[in-house]
């Protein structure tokens, strides 16, 4: 799948892990653009993160984090 964004991990305070989720709008032919809600659902039902803003989503621990970027990446 040919994806239009990527996930840049931040660290806030090094206590709780944080994705931003960055669209590429420069390339020609993309996907999808990526629906902010299905993520927040996505999160809700596993129990996986909370979404702190329109394009961020913050983890209790790395366990978390790496079940949102296998999801989504």
């Amino acid at each position: 799948m040919n994806k239009n964004y990527k996930l840049e991990i931040i660290e806030a305070d090094g206590k709780f892990p944080i994705v931003r989720i960055i669209f590429d709008y420069s390339r020609q032919n993309f996907s999808e653009p990526l629906d902010f809600a299905t993520v927040q659902e996505w999160c809700t039902e596993n129990e996986n993160g909370w979404r702190t803003s329109y394009d961020t989503f913050k983890f209790r621990n790395k366990e978390q984090l790496t079940m949102f970027i296998l999801r989504w990446s």
